[in-house]
């Protein structure tokens, strides 16, 4: 919807080509805004692996108009089985029958990227890759530089990921990111089982695995 206190078409940048920088991207390109996006990559990257969209992300992904597109390319899910290390069933959420909204989807997360990047193209959205985020100072416009620019614009949107120069300029230097001893491992592999439509969570001591 139309924000009050936001001109009806202003200069922005986007700077991060993740999901939820090309999201925001599209969302304010549709509203009739001049929008950029800039990515320190070189190009979109096969970054990632597995994705799960629940019906709250569905809507807006509706309103964006590529929900469709996306039930194309995605597995639906059908529900949520939870085991214990041992193999043992211990609840299953049948999300076809008790879940209400867009359907649950799993889909490789580069798939989602390319197709929000597309759209994006296609409503007029410029990329620009190899534009690492150095600096932003913020005056009456806020200025930001890259390694190629330096450029003022009306609003800056900063989707830059967990090093995030935006987040450093707005909070300073106080919530500095650390490592928890915590990993997350990530892996595509052929489906050779027969795993049904539906996410597994296997529980055991001190760690869990999601398929």
């Amino acid at each position: 919807t139309h924000c009050d206190f936001m001109p009806s078409s202003i200069e922005i940048a986007v700077v991060g080509a993740g999901v939820g920088g090309l999201t925001a991207a599209l969302a304010l390109v549709q509203l009739g805004h001049k929008v950029a996006v800039y990515e320190q990559s070189e190009a979109l990257l096969k970054v990632g692996a597995g994705v799960q969209i629940s019906s709250n992300g569905g809507y807006v992904l509706e309103a964006l108009g590529v929900f469709k597109d996306l039930t194309n390319i995605a597995c639906l899910g059908k529900g949520v089985e939870i085991f214990d290390h041992k193999s043992r069933n211990i609840a299953f959420i049948d999300l076809e029958n008790f879940c209400s909204g867009p359907p649950h989807l799993m889909l490789y997360r580069h798939e989602l990227i390319l197709l929000l990047q597309k759209r994006c193209s296609e409503a007029g959205v410029k990329f620009y890759f190899g534009e690492k985020l150095l600096g932003i100072s913020c005056f009456e416009r806020p200025r930001f530089e890259t390694n190629k620019l330096q450029r003022s614009v009306d609003l800056l949107v900063c989707s830059d990921g967990i090093h995030s120069v935006g987040r450093e300029t707005v909070l300073g230097k106080s919530c500095p990111s650390y490592f928890t001893g915590h990993v997350a491992w990530r892996a595509l592999v052929p489906d050779i089982s027969g795993h049904p439509a539906a996410t597994r969570i296997y529980l055991g001591p001190h760690k869990h695995i999601v398929s």
